[in-house]
């Protein structure tokens, strides 16, 4: 999991070099048009979700019907699409979060591990307190001896404890979110409810939704974008608000199609601001960008560096445990 995590911290630069357009530079008002050319080149009701400018690509990501997924340019051209783990940063991701096991054993091996590295580290931290003196030897075994061994083991572990626990307690959040949510938040922090209105514009095209959000929301940047289909009738928005350091688009707008009236076009919108949150539900969702490092270089080194000290304590630990055993 820390290998695996570490690689996809980097996954941004791996896609610039695999990826055709992918570091252009950014234009953001041709998005109706790129949305355009993405739905007429598909039947209606294919295209489930659009990622605009995937993790600050020139790009987007279209997340298609039956596990498919496709690369767009800005201008809405196509490039690629593959079927789910056919690209190495799919496969990462399914591995590194589910063991390539599906949601239900994967998931579970994934999020019981993230936990127990939590009380490993709670439980080493308690063992290492008593020799905290021997930190001054260093991180590095200063011979091949066992005892060598647990010493950098635990003064390893003490350097790391607090990042290391805070990616293993996000990732706990982002395996089991209804469960994090029902112990963490549902006794002291009330439900949020979107809020809806009616509109008599008609909203034609993706043009005026954006536009609208921008006068509803300005400053806000758009994120990702979902077509009305059968099962769910409603054109959405997601998008980040300038105060905002959740990457992701948590706040939305959502269009419902029109129906006509004998005197007017009437369109239901809904409208779920993530400024009107409670802060602890707004912390609650500042997990994903915080175990994913959507936060920037430097927290993308910080977590680069974490993931390997923890991949290296792993290391240590399994090689003082196998002495042991060679000692009985």
């Amino acid at each position: 999991m820390s290998v695996t995590g570490t690689l996809l911290v980097w996954k941004k630069e791996y896609l610039w070099l695999s990826v055709p357009g992918a570091r252009a530079e950014v234009e953001r008002q041709r998005v109706p048009e790129a949305m355009a050319h993405i739905q007429s080149h598909y039947a209606p009701g294919e295209v489930r979700s659009v990622r605009l400018y995937s993790l600050g690509l020139a790009i987007h990501k279209v997340y298609l019907t039956d596990r498919r997924y496709a690369w767009f340019d800005q201008q809405g051209n196509f490039i690629q699409q593959w079927q789910s783990n056919e690209r190495v940063e799919d496969w990462l991701l399914d591995l590194h979060h589910r063991f390539l096991l599906g949601n239900t054993i994967g998931l579970n091996i994934a999020g019981v591990s993230g936990i127990l590295v939590i009380l490993l580290c709670l439980v080493g931290g308690i063992i290492w307190w008593p020799r905290r003196r021997s930190y001054r030897l260093g991180l590095w075994p200063k011979s091949a001896r066992r005892e060598a061994w647990l010493i950098s083991h635990g003064n390893l572990g003490a350097s790391f404890a607090l990042p290391v626990i805070l990616l293993a307690f996000t990732g706990v959040l982002l395996v089991y979110p209804s469960e994090s949510r029902f112990l963490l938040l549902s006794s002291w922090v009330s439900s949020v409810e979107p809020v809806s209105a009616n509109s008599t514009q008609k909203f034609e095209d993706w043009h005026q939704r954006i536009n609208y959000v921008h006068e509803q929301f300005p400053g806000a940047e758009v994120r990702w974008i979902s077509p009305a289909s059968e099962q769910y009738p409603v054109h959405s928005i997601g998008f980040q608000q300038s105060e905002s350091l959740n990457p992701t688009g948590i706040s939305s707008l959502r269009f419902g199609v029109p129906e006509n009236l004998t005197t007017q076009i009437k369109t239901t919108i809904t409208k779920s601001d993530a400024r009107s949150w409670p802060a602890a539900e707004r912390l609650f969702r500042f997990s994903y960008p915080l175990h994913t490092g959507e936060l920037g270089l430097w927290y993308r080194v910080l977590l680069t560096v974490t993931g390997l000290a923890l991949a290296g304590l792993m290391l240590l630990a399994m090689v003082s445990y196998a002495r042991s055993i060679q000692r009985r």
